[in-house]
């Protein structure tokens, strides 16, 4: 089985207001097992500046096995850049095949999964509804709504789907049965 570690940018996707921190790292296990990536789930790595995050939230999530990356705010991109150094280190000491899931709505991670997806790794997305760019969506198998994966939800769409989208629009847009373009009905 294959390993999944997963990349989270706190601040494009910071915790869903419907889902508690206690259970965040247990539902996206569960999200990943219902699409039977079931291998262990090495780390969940949250990066950003953690003073926006409160107390409670901070101490539930580092009770359930997420690791806290603090990164002090007021320095453009600064979480972007640690988080693809740590990917990157990551890979360079973890053989594919492994699933690497990364939750962010900032387009600074195209060459990143590119070359991630070039080396062998299966990448995973989770995207918050708006999110800066739809050309890293060709690089990965599965593509997840962040609120979707925070209730441990199945993915929104799969690759074939994914490429259909862009290709025919230039865009991905997030729509469930049930919702128009405005939201839900």
């Amino acid at each position: 089985m294959a390993q999944t570690t997963v990349w989270w940018d706190m601040e494009n996707c910071g915790i869903p207001k419907r889902t508690k921190a206690l259970h965040l790292s247990k539902n996206i296990n569960i999200a990943l097992e219902q699409m039977n990536y079931s291998g262990s789930i090495v780390s969940i790595y949250g990066y950003g500046d953690t003073k926006h995050v409160n107390q409670n939230d901070q101490q539930a999530l580092s009770n359930t096995g997420v690791r806290l990356i603090h990164i002090p705010g007021g320095t453009k991109d600064s979480s972007d850049k640690k988080m693809i150094v740590d990917m990157s280190l990551w890979a360079d000491n973890h053989e594919p095949p492994a699933n690497m899931m990364i939750i962010t709505g900032d387009g600074d991670f195209t060459d990143t999964l590119n070359n991630l997806k070039s080396r062998g790794y299966n990448v995973l997305l989770g995207l918050p509804e708006v999110y800066s760019s739809s050309f890293h969506l060709k690089f990965c198998s599965a593509m997840w709504k962040w609120t979707r994966l925070a209730e441990g939800r199945p993915p929104f769409v799969s690759n074939d789907i994914i490429l259909r989208n862009v290709r025919a629009r230039g865009k991905l847009q997030w729509r469930e049965k049930g919702e128009s373009s405005k939201g839900r009905e």
